[in-house]
């Protein structure tokens, strides 16, 4: 009976332990997901400044054309 007792305590503290683990991946993880999220949404800012400085005058009429209608886009998102 005793023998069980212990083995029991052995079984939980191990699974304790592969718990409070997996709680510590997941959290790594969780961290390493929003430093992700973060960098795109700076690259996004970046690529939506670079359209949004381009001159459009000098441009063939349909790629200027599109340049407009993206910056219509990226205006349309920030009010």
């Amino acid at each position: 009976m005793e023998e069980k007792k212990v083995a029991n305590e052995k079984k939980f503290e191990m699974m304790e332990k592969c718990y409070l683990q997996e709680q510590q991946r997941l959290l790594h993880e969780e961290q390493r997901l929003l430093q992700e999220k973060e960098k795109m949404k700076m690259e996004q800012m970046k690529e939506e400044d670079r359209i949004m400085s381009m001159d459009t005058s000098c441009m063939p009429q349909l790629q200027a054309e599109y340049y407009q209608r993206r910056q219509m886009e990226i205006l349309g998102k920030k009010m």
